[in-house]
């Protein structure tokens, strides 16, 4: 039994390194896309068209928001648009002017992981903030959870650094929805 706690252990510790470097992949991604001086810009459909290119990078949705939070420009309307731990998420970012840590929304169809990185300002203009969505499809999560066998009768939970629970995957027999 202690063999299979160590093993288990030992994977669950590998999946949380490998979860870590993608999403240090996909944030890398989206500060390289926050650094087009282009997202400086007020057209907001050069803004939007800027944004689809960059979806050619960047694997999920992306939005961009003003230091208020307000839309500047989105390449698609995801529905998180104006919910309030993305803009709690935004005001974080402004407040520290660094990168958040990542956020789950299991609302979204695939469950996201969203990002968000800060834009200085230029000038006079105002700070920004970059917003991206990457589905754990593209994170390639049940890729990490495989070796960890969860049965019918097993539960994994991702919490974050707070204790918050923000993901869960598997179900146990009889355990609450």
């Amino acid at each position: 039994q202690q063999l299979v706690q160590e093993r288990a252990d030992n994977l669950t510790r590998a999946a949380a390194a490998l979860l870590s470097v993608r999403l240090d992949r996909e944030r890398d991604r989206l500060r390289q896309i926050a650094a087009d001086p282009v997202l400086h810009g007020s057209d907001s459909a050069t803004l939007s068209g800027r944004l689809n290119q960059a979806g050619q990078r960047f694997d999920g949705e992306l939005v961009l928001y003003a230091d208020d939070a307000s839309v500047l420009a989105q390449r698609t309307m995801p529905v998180w648009v104006n919910a309030a731990p993305i803009v709690a998420l935004i005001e974080q970012v402004v407040a520290t002017d660094a990168p958040a840590a990542p956020t789950f929304d299991q609302q979204y169809p695939a469950f996201a992981v969203v990002l968000a990185v800060p834009i200085p300002a230029v000038g006079r203009g105002a700070r920004r903030v970059l917003v991206g969505a990457v589905s754990s499809t593209s994170l390639l999560l049940e890729d990490v959870l495989q070796p960890l066998s969860l049965g019918k009768d097993m539960l994994l939970t991702v919490h974050s650094a707070d204790g918050a629970l923000l993901a869960q995957f598997g179900a146990l027999s009889g355990a609450l929805p």
